[in-house]
């Protein structure tokens, strides 16, 4: 008797009867899961739930969104501060004797503004600097700068200044200057890598600085102490509140 012989393969079209095979039935369930991996998961809510790159483009949107958001808000703060520095208030033209004076009267205008509930939430600061007018000081006009983190950037505020003339700005949080912690060695230098922050800048241009704080508060740093002091040296340690 012969050997029987294995099944021919049936015409195109035609179930096979190797349908039910493990090879056919791992090929079926490898097809299933892709389909399953580009249907989007749902949260309880019914909300679809975008995976892989639709998650970044997602969170790209988002972020744009926000930095518009705040740089509209910006926008604002610095037309308000506009209008609030003219007449009596304009630079120049409001005269003080000294320059803790000017700082002060500066952080009276400014702070109220910054530090309203619209603002503040978006982490907006300003600044400006203080400009010596024969025996008097005043104040630039006013700068808006998005917080990032660290000291406000005054570039624009400080065009045609001298950058060792001193600087005031706010903080959107009750914290005093960056840099508090910083180390100068008795030759002058930097000690370590806290190469950044208000009191960094403000040692590196040989100035002194303000910053006003949310309660109204103003914290003062003196490059000139700072400078004259002997030995080594902490920045934070030249740091005081205005009265």
């Amino acid at each position: 008797m012969a050997p029987a012989s294995a099944p021919e393969k049936p015409p195109l079209g035609q179930k096979s009867l190797w349908a039910g095979s493990r090879p056919e039935k791992r090929r079926l369930s490898r097809g299933m899961h892709r389909e399953k991996c580009r249907r989007p998961l749902r949260l309880a809510s019914g909300a679809p739930v975008f995976a892989n790159g639709a998650v970044t483009a997602a969170m790209g949107y988002a972020f744009n969104q926000m930095t518009l958001m705040q740089e509209a808000m910006a926008a604002r703060l610095q037309d308000e501060l506009n209008d609030a520095f003219t007449g009596d208030n304009a630079p120049g033209k409001a005269l003080f004797e000294l320059e803790v004076d000017a700082a002060k009267a500066w952080a009276e205008i400014a702070g109220p503004i910054v530090n309203d509930p619209r603002f503040q939430r978006w982490g907006l600061e300003a600044g400006a600097v203080l400009v010596p007018h024969g025996n008097q000081w005043s104040y630039s006009r006013p700068f808006v700068g998005l917080h990032r983190g660290g000291s406000v950037a005054l570039t624009q505020a400080a065009t045609g200044y001298l950058e060792s003339l001193p600087r005031i700005h706010t903080h959107p949080s009750e914290t005093t200057f960056s840099g508090m912690n910083i180390s100068v060695s008795s030759a002058g230098e930097i000690v370590g890598s806290s190469h950044r922050g208000d009191l960094f800048n403000a040692w590196r241009h040989g100035r002194n600085s303000y910053v006003v704080l949310p309660s109204g508060r103003v914290d003062a740093f003196s490059y000139q102490s700072a400078h004259a002091a002997q030995g080594a040296r902490r920045l934070g340690d030249f740091v005081r509140k205005l009265p």
